[in-house]
């Protein structure tokens, strides 16, 4: 039988594979919108558009910090039901 992973360590997993360092955002923003032009045919707002991932490493690291300490909360303060 595994031994089953923190939650702040599951955190941490799921937020690397959401990592897009070394990529340019205002690029992909860019190519986001001439692909929804392409597809409505309309003039799209750069705040209609959403980009998946993190691009910056200052914000991975505040996400993993958020994600570690509510990890710790969740294991001292969540009642096992079970």
């Amino acid at each position: 039988m595994s031994k089953t992973q923190s939650p702040g360590y599951q955190a941490m997993i799921m937020l690397k594979k959401n990592l897009r360092l070394g990529q340019s955002k205002h690029k992909a923003k860019l190519e986001a919108i001439a692909k929804a032009e392409e597809e409505t045919g309309k003039k799209v707002s750069t705040k209609s558009i959403r980009l998946e991932g993190i691009y910056s490493t200052s914000t991975f690291k505040n996400y993993v910090f958020s994600a570690r300490a509510f990890g710790k909360w969740a294991k001292k303060n969540m009642a096992k039901s079970y």
